[in-house]
């Protein structure tokens, strides 16, 4: 508790301080303070007891005020009868309070309060009934994050005109089935986060206007019989009804629950369910049968298996349906036959092998649907035939081999589609030939080794829409070895294009002519022209061997070129000196030796060379001519503890910089053998029998010297 009232005095001072910003009065005293901004306010950071505000400041300036009181700290936390006589006051915050208990009618001095907020005082425990007497005019009530443990019969007696109650993160075991009865004007309820084992029947009988219910995080294991039905009243049709009122009800994680068939029957007027992780094994076929207004229903991260397909049946205005994190293996070709305005289907994370080819037949408006990580091989011609109006579809971590010609002909308002993670190993030409609207398409972590030439290619109707609306492509970790030149012709808005992580080794030399508007690229370059925006071309994780002369030349904005992990052993020396590039990342490539030529006459201004298996004598000019350039370089992310100036190199015999790219050829694998421990044995009539620093480098490590040296 100790330190809770250090947290609680940090946390007064915090508000104290943002808060204040004219402030009339300050008396030191007892550390209140009255704030006159747009609210009237007033601060106490510590008081011994509450009627102290009332003696240490103008009670007759507070007594005027028709805004807020906003009280801190108080040692005795009880609030005992007509303790606020401010009748004008419309906010009373008590926040940390440090509030123990609340006598009956603590509060009837405040006719017109409207606001009132106790939360976050984690000694209270328990409201006698009629604390909050003559509260008429209370439309927020906020007791939240306190210690509270039961709701008694008469604890809300005189609240008629309460709209908002908050009463989460308490530790609630026990509701009074009417103490919620004398809350006529109720339209929020919030009682997630307690410990409730049981709601009892007839608790929102007299619940006429409330609208949401939160009953998430609690330790619910039955619902009361017609536990939401309400009293008679006559309807706009003059009939008289008991149905519920509520329109958005949540259930969340309440793991234990059992739902009978008809524990709904009564909230015909819900739009919004939340029914998720509550281990639900079955959907009785009645259990939504009077839910002819819902829109949104969530079931997911449940044990769902089967599901009847008549479930649904009744929900003809259905919009958004989650089914995710279940183990549905299959669904019946019916289930969606009536729900005709759905508009969002989430089947992620879920064992389905197969889909029935009429699943959609009925869903015109189908706008989303999700089916990643189930265990989705063949998809049939007619898969998509019916949803014309899809907008994003993602089939991530299923099975599917291949694309057929013709499967997503329908899919002309497709925005974003994604096929990360199957089994691709190659998409057949024509295969995107109606895709006309996609914008972003994700085909990464596949096994796909070409793309053709008129993969992304329109038919010759539409010749001058030519996918000109995609922006951004990814093929990352496939297995691509070249590139068409005609591939991505179609493509002249595409902004990124990332495809890190292959085997590409050759590109033809007029690949990316078309694509002007590119700004980021992830792929092996070779001939760039007419790429004037992109500033970042990330190589990492590539097959790349050599940077050959020119290759960056016309890109004009290029800034950034990261090499990380390629096979790069030579560059030629006037890669960059055409370029506006000024930072080059190489570091974990093959390099024995760069001609120290490469840094000269360029805009260079970072370079990474590090986890390379350099050779020392190789190595020393280079560092002398980039110190000499003023470049600044990193060398210090080898297991040994550089402090970034001082590389890591092998001495050759006689300390000879050997250029021949043969010798220097299985190197690289050697020295990243070598580095636990140090020594290594090579070919003996090139370099040392052992692998050793520099002495002039890095003095300070000490290295097993060979026999031979």
């Amino acid at each position: 508790m100790d330190l809770l009232r250090i947290i609680i005095n940090i946390m007064s001072i915090i508000i104290l301080e943002n808060c204040l910003t004219r402030t009339e009065a300050l008396v030191a005293a007892r550390g209140c303070a009255i704030a006159t901004s747009s609210d009237f306010s007033v601060f106490c950071e510590y008081l011994e007891d509450f009627s102290e505000i009332l003696q240490q400041l103008d009670a007759e300036q507070i007594q005027k005020t028709d805004s807020m009181l906003y009280v801190g700290l108080v040692k005795d936390g009880k609030i005992s009868k007509n303790a606020v006589p401010v009748p004008k006051l419309q906010k009373l915050s008590m926040t940390i309070y440090n509030l123990t208990s609340i006598e009956e009618n603590a509060f009837s001095n405040l006719e017109n309060l409207e606001d009132l907020s106790l939360a976050g005082n984690l000694q209270f425990d328990t409201i006698k009934p009629k604390a909050f007497g003559n509260l008429h005019k209370l439309q927020r009530l906020d007791i939240s994050q306190c210690n509270l443990i039961a709701l008694e019969k008469n604890t809300f007696l005189s609240l008629t005109n309460l709209k908002f109650l908050d009463l989460s993160l308490n530790r609630i075991t026990y509701l009074h089935p009417e103490v919620f009865h004398p809350l006529t004007s109720m339209e929020s309820l919030n009682i997630k986060r307690n410990d409730l084992k049981s709601i009892p029947s007839m608790l929102f009988f007299h619940s006429h206007n409330l609208l949401r219910v939160n009953l998430a995080y609690n330790e619910i294991k039955t619902l009361g019989e017609y536990v939401f039905r309400r009293k008679n009243i006559a309807a706009s049709n003059g009939k008289e009804n008991d149905w519920s009122t509520i329109q958005e009800l949540e259930i969340d994680n309440n793991f234990e629950i059992m739902l009978d068939e008809d524990v709904f029957w009564f909230l015909s007027n819900v739009e919004n369910l939340s029914l998720t992780n509550m281990n639900l094994t079955r959907l009785q076929k009645k259990l939504f049968e009077n839910q002819l207004k819902l829109k949104s229903l969530n079931l997911a991260d449940n044990l769902l298996k089967d599901i009847d397909q008549t479930v649904f049946e009744s929900m003809e205005q259905l919009q958004r349906l989650n089914l995710s994190r279940n183990h549905i293996e299959s669904l019946p070709e019916k289930i969606f036959k009536s729900n005709k305005q759905l508009s969002t289907i989430d089947l992620s994370y879920n064992q389905l092998k197969t889909i029935p080819e009429r699943l959609f037949a009925t869903l015109n408006f189908l706008e989303t649907l999700d089916l990643t990580n189930n265990a989705l091989t063949i998809l049939s011609s007619s898969f998509f035939q019916d949803i014309k109006n899809l907008k994003f579809l993602t089939l991530d971590g299923n099975q599917i081999p291949f694309i057929q010609l013709g499967l997503l002909n329908n899919l002309a308002y497709v925005t974003d589609f994604s096929l990360v993670g199957n089994r691709l190993l190659a998409i057949e030409d024509g295969a995107f030939i109606k895709l006309n609207s996609l914008v972003n398409l994700d085909l990464s972590y596949n096994r796909i080794q070409i793309l053709g030439p008129k993969l992304f290619e329109t038919s010759d109707d539409d010749k001058k829409n030519k996918f000109s609306r995609l922006l951004i492509l990814r093929v990352d970790f496939n297995e691509l070895t070249q590139l068409h030149s005609e591939t991505f012709t179609p493509l002249t808005l595409l902004r990124v294009l990332s495809m890190a992580s292959n085997k590409i080794r050759k590109l033809d030399e007029n690949t990316f002519n078309s694509l002007g508007k590119l700004e980021n690229l992830d792929l092996e370059p070779n001939v760039f022209q007419n790429l004037n925006n992109i500033n970042t071309i990330n190589l990492k994780t590539n097959k790349l061997k050599a940077l050959n002369k020119g290759v960056f030349d016309n890109v004009p904005s290029l800034q950034t070129v990261i090499l990380t992990s390629n096979n790069i052993v030579d560059i030629d020396e006037e890669t960059f000196r055409q370029s506006n590039i000024t930072t080059v990342v190489l570091n974990d490539n093959s390099l024995t030796r760069i001609n120290p030529g490469v840094f000269e006459y360029t805009k260079l201004q970072q370079v990474n060379i590090d986890f390379n298996p350099w050779q020392c004598a190789c190595l020393d000019p280079v560092l002398e001519t980039i110190k000499r350039q003023k470049i600044e370089f990193r060398l210090k992310n080898l297991p040994f503890s550089f402090d970034g100036q001082i590389p890591c190199c092998i001495v050759t015999r006689n300390k000879v910089c050997f250029t021949d790219p043969i010798v220097t050829f299985n190197l690289h694998k050697e020295f990243l053998q070598s580095l636990y421990p140090y020594a290594f044995y090579i070919s003996q009539y090139v370099f040392t029998s052992s692998i050793c620093l520099n002495d002039d480098y890095c003095p300070e490590l000490d290295v097993p010297e060979s026999d031979d040296e």
